[in-house]
């Protein structure tokens, strides 16, 4: 009973990084049609609200990181928090809207918010994760950064498909549903142990803290300052060329939807391929973090 509970909190956790965080990033392939259907202005603010939705998505991981941190939620308290943030991706459906009042400021602030709770799913399926897989902290986060990339591959294919067969209105109906239902059922099924001893210890004595680390001082060590600048010069503007790939793609390589959605997702599989490579070295390595501060304020 224990050992299959453990496999459905696993496999849950991996489903709602898929849903909960990668797959909203398969949007960008709403550039093209927003541009041909509705002009510049929404295929322009797609773009940047992409950008500023990753960005307040890396706050919400550093937000979510610290409350998992100093509050050592339990598993009910976890899968209430990530059945809130589910929900919350139903600002999802307010995005035809904009579309069908030609408010193209509407449309940027309905896809930023967005990056609220892909940024706490995020956080949350990693932790669940990295408390499964206790003893191999490095794979756990690796299989979830995979779980991430799989699920801007299924973003990108899904969105693809439902523009043959629907409309932009329609299909955008469709990807809210994937974007609140999946994630809103595997949060019934994570797992967390906040009852662990020696980990509650790693977390509360980071830094050689006897009180619970105050997230600020986080920012105060040279090696996260250092990992902070490899970390953005390294793959930060990768990131950011995802955002506007299809539309890249058509004026450079001049490649249809259907290709620039197969390039994207090649390239979605050797990153997401080697984030698991990279996690496993890091367990062979013994390299680990004590907090999971740590991975919120690197994001």
């Amino acid at each position: 009973v224990e050992s299959m509970r453990w496999l459905i909190g696993v496999c849950s956790s991996i489903i709602l990084m898929s849903f909960g965080s990668g797959f909203v990033l398969g949007m960008n392939m709403y550039v093209d049609p927003f541009e041909e259907l509705y002009g510049n202005a929404f295929s322009s603010g797609l773009v940047l609200s992409m950008g500023i939705q990753y960005f307040i998505g890396s706050i919400s991981v550093l937000i979510s990181a610290w409350i998992l941190n100093y509050y050592r939620l339990n598993t009910t308290q976890v899968q209430v928090l990530s059945g809130i943030c589910s929900g919350f991706y139903s600002i999802a459906f307010l995005i035809p809207f904009a579309l069908e009042t030609n408010d193209s400021n509407l449309l940027v602030i309905f896809m930023s918010i967005q990056g609220i709770p892909a940024g706490f799913l995020y956080m949350i399926s990693i932790a669940c994760l990295t408390f499964s897989l206790k003893e191999h902290s490095g794979s756990a986060i690796g299989l979830g950064l995979t779980a991430f990339g799989i699920g801007i591959v299924i973003g990108t294919q899904v969105i693809c498909e439902l523009l043959k067969h629907f409309s932009v209105i329609h299909s955008l109906y469709i990807v809210a549903g994937f974007l609140v239902i999946p994630s809103l059922i595997s949060s019934c099924f994570i797992t967390i142990d906040s009852n662990d001893t020696q980990l509650n210890s790693d977390l509360v004595s980071c830094f050689d803290e006897s009180i619970a680390l105050k997230s600020w001082r986080l920012f105060t060590r040279k090696e996260l300052l250092m990992l902070l600048l490899i970390t953005s010069a390294g793959s930060g503007p990768a990131n950011g060329i995802l955002f506007s790939f299809s539309e890249l793609a058509k004026d450079t390589l001049d490649l249809k939807l259907s290709q620039s959605t197969t390039l994207l997702s090649w390239l979605a599989i050797f990153q997401t391929l080697f984030r698991l490579i990279g996690g496993v070295c890091a367990d062979r390595a013994s390299l680990k973090s004590h907090s999971q501060l740590w991975s919120g304020a690197k994001n």
